[in-house]
């Protein structure tokens, strides 16, 4: 499948599970999700660019949909379970906060992630 269409599938799912989730569908249901764009480059490989100052492992659990429903994350287990998503993880650590949020905008606003912020905190 051509990552164009991967992508559009992708975004796709993930706009309708945040629509439904974050509906007047009850509180019970509801789950905080990360931003979805209304247009997304079609050639990226990238899904989401972000960045935690501690408990990094905490943080991938959250994406992966093991937090509380007010965590925004990517929820990835709710919406992604079927798109035969193929992810690789890549970090780094900084002794300083301010130098991690100008890498994560860099990083966002060169690889046009699919979902989340896209530079400029």
């Amino acid at each position: 499948m051509k990552d164009s269409s991967r992508n559009q599938i992708i975004v796709e799912r993930n706009r309708q599970y945040k629509q439904l989730h974050n509906s007047d569908v009850g509180e019970s249901t509801k789950r905080a999700c990360v931003k979805v764009h209304q247009t997304i480059d079609e050639e990226t490989k990238v899904l989401y660019v972000g960045s935690v100052g501690k408990q990094f492992h905490g943080r991938v659990r959250q994406h992966l949909g093991f937090a509380g429903k007010g965590t925004y994350a990517l929820q990835l287990v709710h919406w992604g379970t079927k798109l035969d998503l193929r992810l690789s993880l890549h970090w780094v650590e900084f002794d300083e906060d301010r130098l991690r949020y100008y890498v994560e905008d860099a990083l966002a606003s060169k690889m046009h992630p699919l979902v989340g912020k896209r530079g400029a905190n």
